[in-house]
This record gives C-alpha cells, structure tokens and sequence, in this order.
C-alpha cells in the first residue's frame, strides 16, 4: 500500500512538472510571435508594437497584457493604453479581450487625427470548427 502511494505521488509531481515546462514553452511561443509581429512591414502584415508585454495566466490561460500597443496598417496608426487577450487552455477556441481607452486613431496620409474612448471595452471570440 506504501509502494502504490509513493507511486501515485510521483506521477502527480511528474505531470505537475510537464505541465509547468510546457506551459513556460507555450508562453514563450506566444511571446515570440508576439513580438515579431513588431518588425512586421505595416503594409501586408500590421505592425504591433507594445511598450510592455507580458504573458501571464500560470497554470490555466494563456494571458498576453500589451501596454501602450502602437498598431499600424498602411496609412493608418491606432494607439490604444492597454490590450489584453485571454485563452483559457481548456477551451482554445474561446478568446476573451480587453482594451483600455481612450484609442487614438491617426491617418497620416491626411494628417487626420480622432479619438475614441470608453469605460470599459470587452470581446469574447468563439471559433467553430477552428474556423
């Protein structure tokens, strides 16, 4: 009975362990791409730049907090306090997110510059069929 207990325990550190390596993998992934999309050109793909970015949520979401985000597409610049986006890991279709106001929209083909602001801005994006 003594054998069967230590047994039971070590496969539960062992799939703690797992989890917490894949999770720091997985979290370093979202990181990365996350980050390139900052040397994107702007014209095919939108450039995204954060002042800060964090991923966050340990053990079960995946949390990614984009300070000061700076998203520019073509003509167009859209600056936005804070973004954050939220995947929980038992339901990966299923996005949540935030954003901070007030947004700053800028075109700088016309000079143009206009302001949004709220007081709280939330998005749940479901994907059905990963489509």
């Amino acid at each position: 009975m003594k054998k069967r207990i230590i047994i039971l325990g070590s496969v539960v550190v062992a799939v703690v362990v797992l989890w917490s390596v894949a999770w720091l993998v997985l979290s370093g992934i979202i990181k990365q791409n996350v980050e390139a999309l900052a040397s994107a050109d702007g014209v095919t793909t939108p450039n995204v730049a954060c002042e800060t970015l964090s991923v966050g949520g340990f053990p079960f979401r995946f949390d990614v907090d984009c300070g000061a985000a700076r998203i520019a597409s073509g003509d167009m610049v859209v600056e936005v306090p804070g973004i954050r986006a939220s995947v929980r890991v038992y339901a990966p279709t299923h996005m949540l997110a935030t954003a901070q106001g007030p947004l700053q929209f800028t075109d700088t083909f016309t000079g143009t510059r206009n302001a949004v602001a709220w007081s709280g801005l939330e998005a749940s994006v479901r994907l059905d069929n990963w489509r």
